[in-house]
């Protein structure tokens, strides 16, 4: 499955694909999800069988379950702070859900867990970082690979940004990473995790780190090479980024728009292919994912007509399969 989603105004809509819709490798719609909450499928995060739609615009979360051959609304979830932005961090690793409500004062996470059919919530103790303000935007990003919970605040330190991984099951911080002082490139603004890596877009570059795991239960979050854009890169390379085991690929809101695979050899990280992004005639974000088949890519052109475009790997490259 992918999703792609189109948050627009009260009628947003969430389309589901299937890779094999009537036959191998050809993707096709399967399935439309509709909802009136303002701002529905700003987010995003599937986990088969369960998807989360975030709508921030309206403080809330949808899930919803795939059962019986169709996506059944499951549970509507909602912040407790109006105005929040609850849903705007959302990520989703069953039976977890992490949800991010930067809005919220310095910003809020709240962590669930499904249960008995439903998502409830755990006790986690509130998240900060050093000298937090309103405006740090903490949960703005979320991921959670359990125990670990990674929470990006991009506005901390007057928009440099910063990013705490903190243990999911009791609130405690074990690392902060921060941006560069005096650049304003609101780290943690757009990263992804693997259950042993980070990997986080700047706009100028992407920073790796590797999790170290210490004795009882610590960890150690360990910086590894820095991946700088390539010479047929656009602005705003790494202004999105997937990470899953062995590759990387980082959005890039260039004319057209692309996004860069980037392939890992032991240690190091080498470019090996640019993917051109359909409807990409303009600068807005570039919106990417991965899985071990298959990336898929969607911008805006100028105009605001968005496209999504899906390519299937084939050997060692990546070949468009569907937009």
């Amino acid at each position: 499955w992918a999703v792609v989603t189109a948050p627009d105004g009260t009628a947003g809509k969430v389309f589901v694909v299937d890779r094999n819709a009537g036959s191998p490798d050809n993707w096709g719609l399967e399935h439309t999800i509709i909802n009136s909450l303002n701002g529905f499928g700003g987010t995003v995060s599937l986990d088969f069988p369960y998807l989360a739609v975030g709508a921030p615009d309206s403080d809330a979360v949808v899930v919803y379950e795939y059962r019986s051959g169709a996506w059944s609304e499951l549970q509507t979830l909602t912040g407790s702070a109006p105005g929040g932005r609850f849903g705007e961090g959302l990520h989703l690793q069953t039976p977890y859900l992490a949800v991010g409500a930067p809005d919220s004062g310095i910003g809020d996470v709240d962590v669930y867990i499904l249960a008995n059919g439903a998502f409830t919530t755990l006790p986690v103790a509130p998240i900060s970082l050093p000298g937090s303000i309103v405006g740090d935007r903490i949960g703005a990003t979320v991921a959670i690979r359990f125990p670990l919970l990674v929470v990006g605040a991009p506005g901390h330190a007057g928009g440099d940004g910063a990013i705490t991984v903190v243990d999911a099951a009791s609130g405690i911080a074990r690392a902060q990473l921060d941006g560069l002082a005096g650049s304003g490139e609101g780290f943690g603004g757009t990263f992804d995790v693997t259950s042993d890596r980070l990997a986080v877009g700047t706009g100028t570059r992407i920073e790796t780190y590797t999790f170290d795991r210490q004795s009882a239960g610590a960890y150690n979050v360990v910086p590894g090479p820095v991946i700088l854009p390539p010479a047929i890169a656009g602005a705003g390379f790494g202004t999105t980024v997937a990470l899953l085991d062995d590759t990387l690929v980082a959005g890039d809101a260039g004319e057209p728009a692309r996004a860069h695979v980037f392939a890992r050899n032991v240690t190091n990280w080498f470019h090996s292919q640019s993917l051109v992004v359909a409807a990409s005639n303009g600068t807005t974000p570039v919106s990417v994912d991965l899985t071990s088949r298959t990336v898929i890519a969607g911008a805006a052109d100028q105009s605001g007509i968005g496209g999504a475009t899906l390519w299937n790997r084939d050997a060692e490259q990546f070949v468009v399969s569907g937009a």
